[in-house]
């Protein structure tokens, strides 16, 4: 039996991603307060939008695996070895959130070969001759290289909006309401969108059989479950 050829997703695929009023206007929505015009603007919903829009767009990049967001690098190895523990460190990018995978290993799949390594601040611990890695980069900040083909805000899943819109939701009904249970409601919708996209980042990849997750994300998905 043959199996067609997955065709790759190209950056068309993706719409151009909401503006950072947009997104905050549509979690203002779900709270049940007024949107604004600008995150500069001198009222307590701007305010509020822009203390928490910024971390809350680098905490969902970081809880889930999205494809839209990764970005490849070989990195650098630094001439000074570390004091003691690893034999090399490699240098990470300025925009790196979360490894994904090294030297063509899943670093979440327990019966992958991924080689030991530890991510300790601006650098990446390991026994490795050579770093190359997967990760998840920070779509807020500029590319720190090949920006030509890096993931950006401008270009975005529609799944990773709304999970970044529910997170930011969660935080403003505390914030506007003190409601707790309208806050856990919405962080129990975001887990589900996480959910949402594990599965559908399992089938935008070529390699496992459709509907074939990592160890770590079966393992995810059973706990959610």
């Amino acid at each position: 039996m043959t199996f067609a050829r997955p065709v790759p997703l190209s950056p068309a695929s993706f719409r151009p991603m909401a503006t950072d009023v947009e997104i905050c206007n549509q979690a203002l929505v779900r709270v049940g307060e007024n949107v604004v015009t600008s995150l500069d603007d001198d009222t307590e919903a701007s305010r509020r939008c822009l203390i928490a829009y910024a971390p809350t767009v680098r905490e969902v990049l970081r809880d889930g695996q999205w494809h839209c967001a990764t970005h490849r690098a070989v990195l650098a190895p630094l001439a000074q070895k570390p004091a003691f523990g690893w034999e090399r460190q490699f240098l990470l990018p300025a925009d790196f959130i979360r490894t994904i995978s090294l030297n063509e290993a899943d670093v979440s799949d327990p019966a992958s070969d991924c080689p030991l390594f530890s991510v300790a601040g601006p650098v990446l611990l390991s026994n490795v001759d050579e770093a190359r890695i997967v990760y998840v980069r920070d779509l807020l900040q500029a590319p720190a290289q090949d920006p030509a083909t890096a993931p950006t805000m401008e270009r975005i899943d529609p799944v990773l909006e709304s999970a970044i819109v529910l997170k930011l939701a969660s935080k403003l009904a505390w914030a506007f309401q003190q409601s707790r249970i309208l806050s856990e409601s919405l962080l129990a919708e975001y887990g589900e969108q996480l959910k949402r996209a594990w599965n559908i980042n399992s089938r935008d990849a070529w390699g496992r059989a459709p509907g074939q997750l990592s160890g770590t994300q079966s393992a995810w998905l059973a706990h959610r479950r």
